[in-house]
């Protein structure tokens, strides 16, 4: 039987990022995982188990999926576009280092 998912990932700073399952959903995985922003340490993730799909007949989500909030968005002065987003590190779901 395998295992399919990856880890939601966040820094101290509030820059979100997903990591790939190596192995297995061991938490040690993280521990070398960095900020691709600011070369910060994890400091909150999330499992997300998409071994059986996203969502169920019902269509509830049923991978663990957590949406996370936009705190702030820089955008660029000549094109509008997005350099950076910081989001809000969830306190109640997830892991916090």
């Amino acid at each position: 039987m395998s295992f399919e998912g990856y880890y939601q990932c966040m820094c101290k700073n509030g820059h979100y990022w997903t990591e790939e399952l190596q192995y297995s959903y061991a938490e040690d995985e993280l521990k070398d995982c960095r900020c691709y922003k600011c070369n910060e340490e994890v400091h909150w993730w999330n499992l997300v188990d998409t071994t059986n799909g996203l969502f169920d007949e019902e269509v509830n989500q049923i991978d663990g999926h957590i949406y996370t909030k936009i705190n702030n968005i820089t955008k660029c002065k000549h094109c509008n576009s997005a350099l950076e987003i910081i989001f809000y590190i969830p306190q109640n779901e997830g892991h916090l280092r």
